[in-house]
């Protein structure tokens, strides 16, 4: 390997250990460089909880409903997803296209388990809105149910709202997402997306 990829190696990525694959570097690194050997226990390689979030990898229909008031009548719309792990098994990337509202609904997720909090993180945009929604949530093993809060703007607000999510393992072919956004000192049910194994 060149000197001028293992000073790229050698660079702390926002904080994170360096992955599996540059373990093999560890007598050439400078010793400062976190790896596989000096990493804290527990924190390189990815765990159960880290496992039980990998079921919602794959390629997916999603059927969307969304409602802009509490009690009205949902609009539809249908979408694909392909959600993929990435940056060694850590985090899930979500890709999803489709149509809502007669118009294209794009968006972008990544969701994994943070095991120095303890706490399943996500980070979630589309092109309803310019804000990143970020929410963060508890998870018990095996891990059939995640429940999300945070913050974030829905489409047509013009300011943040809290925001929580349910994320429902139904089977090894099917899970559901809800989104609620807290209104008047309750929780309203804005989105829902049920994804089907293709």
């Amino acid at each position: 390997m060149s000197t001028d990829l293992r000073s790229i190696a050698a660079i702390p990525l926002l904080g994170l250990a360096l992955t599996a694959p540059l373990a093999a570097l560890d007598d050439s690194l400078p010793a400062r460089a976190p790896t596989l050997r000096t990493a804290p226990a527990g924190s390189v390689v990815p765990d159960a909880y880290h496992a039980a979030l990998t079921r919602m990898a794959g390629t997916w229909d999603v059927r969307i409903a969304t409602w802009e008031n509490a009690g009205a009548n949902p609009v539809r719309g249908e979408a694909e997803a392909d959600i993929t792990l990435t940056l060694g098994e850590r985090f899930l990337e979500e890709t999803l296209s489709g149509r809502l509202h007669g118009i294209d609904f794009q968006a972008h997720g990544l969701i994994g388990y943070n095991d120095v909090t303890h706490r399943v993180e996500m980070v979630w945009v589309d092109n309803r809105s310019n804000a990143m929604n970020r929410l963060t949530g508890s998870v018990t093993l095996p891990g059939d149910e995640f429940r999300l809060k945070g913050s974030g703007v829905v489409a047509g607000a013009r300011r943040a709202v809290d925001l929580h999510q349910d994320i429902r393992i139904i089977s090894a072919d099917e899970f559901a997402v809800t989104l609620y956004s807290h209104r008047d000192g309750k929780d309203v049910k804005i989105m829902e997306r049920v994804y089907s194994r293709k």
